[in-house]
């Protein structure tokens, strides 16, 4: 538990909307708690005798979950602090709108999360991000669409699942 939350801790505010449970039973970071304690964790090798250590399998990270599909990118780039994105533009599902607003988020350990809330449309199928100043070094990128316009209630069918992109 001590790794999931050492992980989930930086994306608190973006966990707020990735996690939007249908019943209400949880809370966000409980339920996206749940989700990594089952799905993204592994035990880390240590010397015998040595109390068992944990970490996150970052590819394996969810920092949303719902019922809009989840963007298949096509191309991610990065040039400086540019980040640029092309991606399906099609609807597909039920869920999708072609207003659904794509999310881009940039991790470095030890940095504060830093997010682009409107990358682009689905529509456009092109998003964009300029990272911070301080971003200078590699950072861990997830994609995910986003809907507040289906209605004020949040839920799961406001939130498609997250895409790790990788490192750039």
């Amino acid at each position: 538990m001590r790794a999931a939350n050492r992980f989930l801790s930086p994306f608190k505010d973006i966990l707020r909307i990735g996690y939007q449970t249908a019943y209400g039973k949880m809370t966000a970071y409980s339920e996206a708690m749940q989700y990594h304690l089952f799905n993204a964790i592994q035990q880390v090798a240590q010397p015998e005798g040595e109390p068992p250590l944990f970490e996150i399998i970052i590819e394996k990270a969810q920092l949303s979950r719902g019922y809009i599909d989840t963007p298949r990118i096509y191309n991610c780039t990065r040039e400086g602090r540019e980040i640029n994105l092309t991606y399906d533009d099609q609807l597909g599902y039920e869920y999708n709108r072609y207003y659904d607003v794509l999310m881009i988020v940039a991790f470095i350990p030890g940095r504060k999360v830093v997010t682009e809330f409107n990358a682009g449309t689905r529509r456009s199928g092109t998003g964009k991000m300029i990272l911070p100043v301080e971003y200078t070094e590699p950072a861990h990128l997830w994609a995910l669409y986003h809907n507040n316009q289906k209605s004020s209630r949040p839920n799961k069918d406001h939130i498609s699942n997250s895409v790790y992109l990788g490192v750039y």
